[in-house]
């Protein structure tokens, strides 16, 4: 076991820490630690608890990561830890304590969608790097019939609205991240003033709130 709680610590976690081959349980929660979680990790076959909550991590869940027989994941409060759930990640359904497998462990306060919809829907499920594209005229959108991918864009999907001049309203109620914003030829992204989408990118700066 290695239980580094509240150690300031404000390093990366290295890919080496996959050479503790008998690891068991590895607490690194409430530090300063930032960078990716090692994908590395995944060859640590005995480990059952992961703790990285309250931390700087950033980017996503590593596919390998569902190798393992966690009952243990806590990843809360890494605000930059985002992307897709890969489809490696559906072995944790089986694996994760009933109480740790929760939303308030997993994706509260991350750019990753909810970990329960995840479980419960497949949800936020997507090859990365995906651009689901506005091909419409002026709408709503939450309307699935407006994108090339027949749906509305997902938490990994890059967003591209391009057609010249149009108006994409984002109405009340909507809340939840995407991936990157990107608007060209005068399009404008009109979004309510209680909606959120929580971009991981860069919203330009010709859109309007």
């Amino acid at each position: 076991e290695i239980n580094l709680l509240g150690n300031n610590l404000d390093s990366i976690v290295s890919p080496q820490i996959s050479g503790i081959s008998e690891l068991e349980r590895l607490f690194l929660s409430n530090n300063s630690l930032e960078g990716p979680i090692p994908s590395s990790l995944g060859q640590l076959t005995h480990l059952t608890h992961l703790y990285f909550s309250s931390n700087d991590m950033s980017g996503t869940i590593p596919p390998s990561i569902g190798n393992l027989p966690l009952q243990w994941l806590v990843l809360h409060h890494n605000t930059n830890l985002g992307g897709c759930y890969h489809s490696n990640l559906s072995n944790l359904w089986n694996t994760l304590n009933v109480n740790s497998s929760t939303n308030s462990n997993i994706s509260d306060f991350t750019a990753l969608g909810d970990w329960e919809d995840f479980v419960n829907c497949h949800a936020n499920m997507c090859p990365c790097g995906i651009t689901n594209k506005w091909n419409g005229g002026n709408g709503d959108w939450t309307d699935a019939a407006k994108w090339n991918q027949g749906h509305v864009p997902l938490i990994c999907e890059n967003v591209m609205i391009d057609l010249p001049g149009v108006i994409v309203t984002v109405p009340a109620g909507v809340d939840y991240p995407v991936k990157n914003i990107t608007l060209k030829n005068g399009a404008r992204l009109n979004i309510s003033l209680t909606a959120k989408l929580n971009p991981q990118g860069v919203i330009p700066t010709d859109c309007n709130n």
